[in-house]
């Protein structure tokens, strides 16, 4: 089993439109994609998409809530999720010109009392097995502070046989001080921490591919293929799925990356978030270059 902690989740739309975003101006969505969000949650989809179980652990909160909840599970994965008193947050992708043009709008998220991710820990540490798989990712809501990375890290790490973290600058320094498995931060959320590389981390740089440093004064990159982009948004999520995928089958650390790779690749074709099509992806592993 593969478990996805989202501290922050959302309902994600999507607006597709027919030519570039004009702001001041009236433009009308030539399609719509409405999505269970938060990064952890978009693991959970490319996970379930790969063909493996997975259960979403969360905070949800009034009828956006619900509809993130349920979404899920309309998906096949399981939901662990924890009440909170506030709304779950909207969080919007605007798509023009073919993809070329994204804008995000976030919301910050409903506040998460302290005692609520101790309560959501406490009913993990029941259900997680020896055998199981853990991501963290994404940001923190309001009121949780940055050490529930490293709680979270230190109480899952003897329970399971691994624990990934995708985050950034303040939260990834708290993650790391608690050594997860491995830390997958981007480019900008790396540089951002000031932390220095390590052989637990793999750096995701969008179309450049990543970059990890297996062993000490040794940089490797894996060159993603060329393919028709559509959506950019939830790659990075799409990343850690198929890494996580790899990992929990068994397959090495470098063809675990490979895979990952391919995968994030198959999901910027689509205009979905982080939707992939496992056998775009299995056709896109030969093209992936290792350097």
């Amino acid at each position: 089993m593969i478990w996805t902690v989202t501290f922050n989740p959302s309902r994600d739309m999507t607006f597709v439109l027919d030519g570039p975003l004009e702001p001041g101006s009236i433009q009308v969505a030539c399609s719509i994609y409405a999505r269970s969000g938060g990064k952890g949650n978009n693991v959970a989809r490319v996970v379930r998409r790969l063909g493996q179980p997975v259960g979403a652990v969360g905070f949800y909160g009034g009828a956006t809530g619900e509809l993130v909840g349920s979404g899920l599970q309309e998906q096949g994965i399981e939901v662990l999720g924890e009440p909170i008193a506030g709304e779950t947050r909207i969080c919007l992708t605007i798509v023009g010109s073919g993809g070329s043009e994204i804008t995000e709008i976030r919301e910050k998220g409903p506040p998460v009392p302290p005692a609520a991710a101790e309560r959501l820990l406490r009913r993990l540490l029941e259900r997680v097995q020896r055998e199981d798989w853990v991501t963290l990712s994404g940001s923190l809501p309001p009121e949780l502070p940055a050490s529930v990375w490293a709680d979270w890290v230190r109480a899952l790490n003897p329970r399971c046989r691994g624990v990934l973290v995708d985050t950034g600058a303040e939260n990834l320094r708290a993650a790391i001080s608690a050594r997860p498995l491995v830390m997958v931060p981007n480019r900008d959320e790396w540089r951002a921490s000031g932390l220095s590389v390590t052989d637990s981390v793999v750096v995701t740089e969008g179309a450049n591919g990543v970059t990890c440093y297996p062993t000490p004064g040794v940089v490797r990159r894996l060159r993603p293929p060329k393919v028709a982009v559509a959506n950019t948004v939830g790659a990075g999520d799409a990343f850690l799925g198929g890494m996580v995928d790899g990992l929990s089958r068994g397959e090495s650390w470098e063809r675990a990356l490979v895979w990952a790779v391919a995968v994030a690749a198959a999901s910027v074709t689509s205009p979905g978030v982080a939707d992939v099509d496992p056998l775009l992806a299995q056709s896109l592993v030969p093209q992936v270059v290792v350097e």
